[in-house]
């Protein structure tokens, strides 16, 4: 359905493009400040993290003992909206991404790509939650969480 007045985004980028045109043929002094030449189109960001999340939530259901739970806390906001509607609602910066809650006991796992570092609300979370006996690691792959849960007596089959 078309609307009175209403200007199509095609219409006009071929306006611009003409009048970029022109700017360029007659005095292309004025465009030397924006190095149109130079820019970089972004790229889409890459989620190097979450392929190792699944791998070690999937691992983890799969070898830890019956009747323990294995989540992911992982609150990826579409946008700020979201994000605000989120917080309002009670969701907390820095939690780790997996949890893993067995035999009464809660571990924290946060996974990072290679080079990858916490922040400092990450820090500060694991060590507010270090203080109420659940206990937080860092992994950058399925090991670094089992090997941290068998140091931590859970028991891996």
């Amino acid at each position: 359905m078309k609307h009175r007045g209403a200007v199509r985004l095609r219409d006009v980028n071929k306006k611009l493009a003409k009048t970029w045109g022109a700017i360029a043929r007659e005095k292309p002094e004025l465009l030397d400040d924006l190095d149109l030449q130079q820019r970089v189109p972004r790229k889409k960001p890459v989620k190097r993290e979450a392929p190792i999340q699944q791998r070690i939530v999937v691992y983890l259901r799969k070898h830890l003992p019956p009747g323990s739970l294995v989540w992911s806390n992982n609150a990826s906001f579409a946008n700020k909206q979201h994000g605000f509607a989120s917080r309002a609602t009670g969701t907390l910066a820095g939690l780790p991404d997996v949890f893993a809650l067995v035999g009464g006991n809660l571990y924290g796992i946060e996974v990072k790509a290679h080079g990858g570092r916490c922040s400092d609300v990450q820090r500060e979370m694991h060590l507010a939650l270090s203080t109420h006996s659940v206990p937080c690691c860092v992994v950058t792959d399925a090991n670094g969480a089992v090997t941290f849960l068998q140091d931590m007596g859970v028991e891996i089959k």
